[in-house]
């Protein structure tokens, strides 16, 4: 199901979407249920979703009715969710999504993701050490 997957963990339950600051579904395979994205929006996840218009394996209005509701919902999220359609006949939105040089608003898909966070506390990690070596070629 690829990144349809994306929208069902960041919707399906609110618990799981309150796990995450930002997503950017990359032509999901998703059908555009109203309670996901009650839950996106509830979760106040910042969206950027990417689809080409002329997609022949999973059809661009997914991710149009995706943004559009989630944008409409009684309690919308701040900010409200954009998409990017890309003047395309192939399933292949990722390449252009990843592309350093698109931009939107003068940032980058990654720029634009590392402007968001959760404070739900840090992930413990072990089993890690490193010393000068590791740093210093």
């Amino acid at each position: 199901m690829g990144v349809g997957v994306v929208w069902h963990y960041a919707g399906d339950d609110i618990n799981y979407g309150r796990r995450v600051a930002a997503i950017v579904p990359i032509a999901g395979a998703s059908w555009p249920a109203y309670f996901r994205c009650e839950n996106i929006a509830a979760a106040n996840i910042a969206v950027w979703a990417t689809h080409n218009n002329g997609d022949p394996t999973v059809p661009s209005f997914y991710t149009n009715d995706y943004v559009n509701t989630i944008d409409t919902v009684p309690a919308p999220p701040n900010p409200l969710a954009i998409k990017t359609i890309f003047q395309s006949n192939t399933h292949d939105a990722w390449t252009a999504t990843y592309d350093l040089n698109f931009k939107t608003n003068g940032l980058n898909v990654f720029e634009w993701m590392l402007q968001y966070s959760r404070a739900n506390g840090t992930l413990a990690v072990s089993g890690l050490s490193f010393g000068l070596s590791d740093v210093v070629n």
